[in-house]
């Protein structure tokens, strides 16, 4: 975490809550799936990514909190249970711009590396 500047804790809390009014829609797995958010990832994960590769491409240029480009769900009692949302930015994001996105002092941000994916995922100019 990056030390906080004037304002982070409050522009971090109108976007959890812009997020969390924009998911809880999904409480219900099904809804995911309706919206075009598929399964995604390997099963030895303690949440369950549901990603809508559109909405994630879009996170390419910005986030949009009402419009996430994952949700995090948690298995539960045989079914699924709406925890989070997720966003993506490209290789190379600058922490400044990953900190415009989301205060760096208020959340996190992680860098995915060495991914293998199963061939019928993998499709080279899809993942550019």
């Amino acid at each position: 975490m990056t030390h906080a500047a004037a304002g982070d804790i409050e522009r971090a809390q109108v976007l959890a809550d812009r997020v969390r009014g924009a998911i809880m829609q999904y409480e219900d797995v099904r809804a995911a799936e309706a919206d075009d958010y598929r399964r995604f990832g390997p099963a030895t994960l303690p949440e369950v990514h549901y990603v809508n590769r559109r909405l994630s491409r879009a996170e390419r240029s910005r986030i949009n909190p009402e419009a996430p480009g994952s949700l995090l769900y948690a298995p539960r009692n045989g079914g699924m249970e709406l925890v989070g949302a997720m966003f993506t930015a490209p290789h190379g994001t600058s922490l400044a711009e990953l900190n415009a996105r989301v205060p760096l002092s208020e959340a996190r941000w992680h860098l995915h590396v060495n991914i293998c994916l199963p061939r019928p995922v993998f499709n080279r100019s899809a993942w550019r």
